[in-house]
């Protein structure tokens, strides 16, 4: 999560709302000292990384917590919760596609946003197996 937080502190425009919540806070110069650090670097990754990966890594992060948090107790129950971050980060991005969440939809987004969903199952799922055979 701090990966993606940073991406977002270091590269992304100063209109975001949290750039608002640094100011209210006296964060300012902080933030605008890292920034004027990181500006030689902000054309060294592509676009994705910058714009996408974060969203990712959130739903990336919230899933594999959810595993995490009942790797030991994983019963059909507890998927409600497992499918949150997925469910929330698709959720987000069509409701951009069909304007009702404010952002900019991007099929760069979904895709990440797919594969971040998949990697904790398939990582948990394997861990799961292993735990069986072991």
């Amino acid at each position: 999560m701090l990966i993606g937080g940073f991406l977002y502190i270091l590269f992304r425009k100063e209109n975001l709302v949290m750039f608002g919540w640094f100011h209210s806070l006296g964060l300012d110069n902080s933030v605008n000292y890292l920034r004027n650090i990181s500006m030689p670097f902000s054309n060294q990754f592509p676009k994705w990384v910058l714009y996408s990966l974060p969203d990712g890594i959130w739903v990336y992060s919230l899933t594999s917590f959810m595993f995490i948090n009942w790797y030991l107790e994983l019963d059909k129950s507890k998927y409600f919760w497992l499918l949150i971050g997925p469910v929330l980060g698709l959720s987000l991005e069509f409701g951009q596609l069909a304007h009702i969440v404010p952002g900019t939809y991007d099929n760069m987004d979904l895709i990440i946003c797919l594969f971040a969903s998949a990697i904790p199952f398939l990582i948990f799922n394997y861990k799961i197996k292993e735990r069986r055979i072991g």
